[in-house]
């Protein structure tokens, strides 16, 4: 029979009916409140005005409840479709629907899984799917995942149109480097108030504040924002200014504006000005890069280093946390408070020492040093490199 209309197209709710369960009855009996019809199966499906199928819903059983307009119903498996062709399915134990597929309640475990490639799998305890609203909303542990990442929230809906998941109460996204295991940590865990995720094209945007750890092997850093913007498809996430990067294992603490973490390559760049402490060195400039792999730091631009004693000013400049090794280039310029010393090179190397200090030299390059003495001392310029400060 035909039921609602929805979307500008027909809604077909065939019945294959067992019989009543009551058997025959008495007109006495009749009085008494009516026992729901079983049902064989139940198939529920609206099409579009063009013909095309939206949504399908069946069930290989039923009980349906006349005066109520609710079908019990064992086992459901509802096809969601985009273009005519079936672009999500979702299941549960059992479920209840109302008024003819005018809402659906999926009980026990819904479960919602794409059929494009993408393996997204989103589940909860409950789900109320609404076909003329085109909404799913996900009640009890909700929770999205793929192949390399997965979202928790206390409670989310699914927009079908635009694919839009939005999670809130204590939304937390955990990300895996190449695929997700149950039995290894993720490398990034993100804490946020809410989020919306795009699952069709990976946006991601999430509101502050913002609260993540970022994993390699037995080392961990804190990164704080006030919000977050990324993709996850093409694996990067943008934090929001203000930043802020800390890296116990390595004393390292950096303040920044937008930041952007490249998932995949484990890299951290920011194009604003940052500034912070690496273990004795005062750092600041633009063009930051962080590079876990290589387990180096680099400031692209404006490069201002100061550590007890003495400072240091340069176009660019990088740092490795494992060997110590640090480069300076393009108009470099090293000042110690000693002497008033001041010492021009177009590169300058150092290492760090026991004690977390930088010392510089100029191995095969030319350098130009000044020397301020107290009144009445001689004045002397070191020639030729290499020198060593």
């Amino acid at each position: 029979m035909n039921g609602p209309r929805g979307g500008g197209g027909k809604l077909w709710f065939p019945l294959l009916l067992l019989g009543l369960l009551s058997g025959c009855v008495s007109p006495v009996e009749q009085q008494e409140k009516p026992e729901p019809f079983q049902f064989r199966s139940l198939r529920l499906r609206q099409n579009d005005p063009q013909g095309q199928p939206l949504w399908e819903l069946q069930s290989p059983k039923a009980r349906y409840k006349l005066h109520e307009r609710q079908a019990v119903v064992q086992q459901p498996v509802g096809l969601l479709f985009r273009k005519g062709k079936p672009h999500y399915r979702i299941t549960a134990p059992r479920g209840v629907v109302y008024n003819d597929g005018e809402q659906v309640d999926l009980l026990d475990g819904a479960r919602l899984v794409s059929l494009d490639g993408r393996q997204l799998v989103i589940t909860s305890r409950r789900a109320i799917w609404r076909p003329g609203k085109d909404t799913i909303d996900l009640l009890g542990k909700p929770m999205a995942e793929d192949p390399g990442q997965r979202l928790t929230a206390g409670q989310a809906r699914f927009y079908l149109k635009n694919e839009l998941l939005e999670l809130r109460q204590q939304p937390l996204l955990r990300q895996w480097r190449r695929q997700q295991s149950h039995l290894t940590v993720p490398s990034l865990e993100l804490l946020t108030s809410r989020a919306d995720w795009y699952t069709q094209t990976g946006l991601l945007k999430a509101a502050g504040p913002i609260r993540s750890v970022q994993r390699q092997k037995q080392k961990q850093r804190l990164l704080t924002a006030s919000g977050l913007e990324g993709n996850t498809r093409e694996q990067w996430l943008d934090f929001l200014a203000p930043v802020s990067l800390n890296d116990p294992a390595e004393k390292i603490q950096i303040q920044a504006g937008r930041s952007r973490w490249w998932i995949e390559a484990e890299r951290v760049t920011s194009a604003e000005p940052a500034q912070g402490q690496i273990r004795k060195l005062q750092v600041s400039g633009s063009d930051l890069e962080l590079l876990d792999r290589q387990h180096q730091v680099s400031v692209g631009r404006n490069c201002f280093l100061r550590q007890p004693g003495e400072w240091l000013r340069a176009e660019r400049c990088r740092w490795n946390w494992s060997s110590g090794a640090l480069v300076a280039e393009g108009a470099v310029q090293l000042h110690r408070d000693k002497l008033q010393q001041l010492t021009r090179a177009e590169r300058l190397e150092g290492s760090s020492g026991a004690d977390g200090t930088v010392l510089f030299s100029a191995p095969g390059q030319r350098v130009e040093t000044q020397l301020r003495f107290a009144p009445g001392a001689a004045a002397t310029k070191p020639q030729g490199p290499p020198v060593q400060f």
